[in-house]
């Protein structure tokens, strides 16, 4: 998703935006194009993506992997 320099260097965005991510996008709109608040509303998108991935991530793979290794207090088995 925020892969930007390698397809950038190599495709430019491939041909008619096949390889283009978010990133690149937000480039062309930002730089070459000069909306800059279009740009911005692509990176905030982009960040709330992310977001939600991450604490989705958080939330149950990790949790996932915590499941058995919490011990009880006193360190007695059952």
């Amino acid at each position: 998703m925020q892969l930007f320099d390698l397809v950038y260097v190599l495709t430019g965005g491939g041909p008619f935006h096949a390889s283009e991510t978010l990133a690149i996008t937000m480039y062309e709109q930002g730089f070459q194009r000069n909306q800059i608040g279009y740009a911005s509303a692509l990176s905030i998108a982009m960040f709330l993506i992310s977001l939600v991935f991450a604490l989705f991530y958080q939330r149950f793979v990790l949790n996932r992997d915590l499941q058995g290794s919490i011990t009880t207090a006193g360190g007695s088995r059952p």
